[in-house]
């Protein structure tokens, strides 16, 4: 063989290689933060008993998420029509026993189960704008804050703390 063939060849294989390399740094770039928010999504969903449906099938930006349309159902108590939410964590979260988040949404449309008609007076509230900022742990949920706003009802709590099963209540 020529030396110049086999210079060439090295040449090539190692521009392929080079190729590879960059192609697998851009599918981790790519996959991680999509498999980090499923992931997310999957804790929160069994810790809570949610379904959460429309969710972004690639993430560019962990810690950072945009539902909107059809996309919660909690248990037969609360079910989340339409509207935008955007959820915030931080990605220590997700490896943690404790999960912090924050939420903003506007234009809920929000339908109450038979658990929660009385305490909303209604079956369907369109929420104007909605903040939280939630600690959810294997037992309990710390809220430390929740506004809530319609043009019929307003939520404002702070400081609220819920066992697993949602029957007690402290302050």
């Amino acid at each position: 063989m020529d030396r110049k063939v086999t210079a060439s060849l090295f040449e090539i294989a190692h521009q392929l290689r080079k190729r590879r390399v960059f192609l697998w740094f851009a599918a981790i770039f790519v996959l991680l933060p999509t498999f980090l928010t499923h992931f997310f999504f999957w804790r929160i969903e069994h810790r809570l008993k949610l379904k959460i449906h429309c969710k972004p099938f690639v993430t560019l930006l962990p810690g950072t998420i945009h539902l909107s349309g059809p996309f919660l159902e909690w248990k037969n108590r609360l079910y989340i029509r339409s509207g935008y939410l955007t959820v915030h964590y931080p990605l220590a979260a997700i490896f943690q026993n404790k999960v912090s988040l924050t939420l903003n949404g506007h234009d809920l449309a929000v339908e109450a189960g038979p658990e929660f008609l009385h305490s909303l007076g209604a079956e369907r509230v369109m929420f104007d704008h909605v903040a939280a900022k939630l600690a959810i742990g294997s037992k309990h949920i710390d809220i430390d804050f929740l506004d809530a706003e319609s043009k019929t009802i307003q939520f404002h709590l702070k400081k609220l703390s819920q066992s697993k099963n949602f029957k007690k209540v402290r302050n």
